[in-house]
């Protein structure tokens, strides 16, 4: 394997990406800026910015000869490991979800409230299951893993700097997205391969947003709605 262009990738992916996210984030909430863009604008901005993440991802991950692509084989038990998965990562966020708010300081207005923004973001949920699992549970747990050779502290880290790129969502947030990484690296230790990670991956995002929007229209039963925050 290539060290430069191995190492020249974790510290995009581990280094660069969660700086700039955490920066991003503390700068906004010390201004209290809420950005007055159009969510449409931003879900197409949030697909084509992991999009061209994953393709980065896709290059390296060749460069480096990680096998990213495995002719898939599913084993008898992957569709009800993927399927556990689902529902218990949505039960537990249902569950969670007033603990994980109260560290939100900036609301996020890429998460759809009402069904006209829920196409777009099945958009969003694609890419991100399909391109964040080749960049962090592919690529980037492939090289740790060369360079560690432990799968337990190359998944654990991978799961990190996961969590580190979704700061933004709070540090709660980002503690339980933690844990649901270190699921999704079970999910392709188990399945030897990265294709069951990335439909439960999708599938789980989806679904975040039909919450979000079931969420928003009881909200509107019962009064004004909130902000967007309050609505996640």
């Amino acid at each position: 394997m290539n060290e430069l262009v191995a190492w020249f990738y974790v510290a995009f992916i581990g280094v660069l990406i969660p700086y700039a996210v955490i920066k991003k984030t503390i700068k906004a909430a010390k201004n209290n800026e809420v950005l007055e863009v159009p969510k449409l604008k931003l879900q197409i901005s949030a697909i084509l910015t992991i999009a061209f993440i994953g393709a980065f991802g896709i290059f390296i991950g060749m460069a480096l000869d990680i096998g990213i692509f495995p002719p898939w084989q599913p084993k008898p038990l992957e569709p009800v490991i993927g399927s556990l998965f689902l529902v218990f990562w949505i039960f537990a966020r249902t569950i969670l979800a007033p603990w994980i708010k109260k560290t939100r300081s900036i609301p996020s207005r890429l998460i759809p409230v009402n069904w006209l923004e829920f196409g777009p973001w099945v958009g969003v949920s694609l890419a991100a299951g399909i391109f964040e699992e080749i960049v962090y549970r592919g690529v980037l747990f492939g090289i740790l893993l060369w360079q560690f050779h432990s799968p337990v502290i190359a998944a654990t880290l991978a799961s990190v700097i996961f969590a580190l790129g979704h700061a933004s969502q709070g540090v709660r947030a980002a503690l339980f997205i933690f844990v649901l990484a270190l699921s999704l690296h079970w999910v392709v230790w188990y399945s030897a391969s990265l294709y069951t990670a990335m439909i439960a991956h999708a599938a789980y995002d989806a679904l975040v947003g039909v919450q979000s929007i079931l969420a928003a229209k009881r909200l509107d039963s019962t009064g004004p709605r909130p902000p967007a925050s309050q609505t996640q």
